[in-house]
């Protein structure tokens, strides 16, 4: 059995876009409503990337908050 990875950081871009007419139906929502994107790569405590995933949030739905440190 291989040892499974743990992601201990992700980059993540956070994206304002258009609902795609192919989501708009899954999400409820009409086409070029606007949506959150996550754009993330997940690494592992080696540093190599393990995960790629794309997210979408309605915004009416989902708040984030940033917190950023130095």
């Amino acid at each position: 059995m291989l040892p499974c990875a743990l992601a201990i950081l992700a980059l993540t871009g956070l994206v304002g876009r258009s609902t795609m007419p192919e989501l708009a139906g899954k999400l409820g929502v009409s086409a070029a409503s606007p949506l959150l994107l996550l754009d993330q790569i997940h690494f592992d405590d080696r540093n190599l990337p393990i995960l790629y995933s794309r997210l979408f949030f309605r915004p009416d739905y989902f708040v984030f908050h940033v917190v950023r440190k130095r």
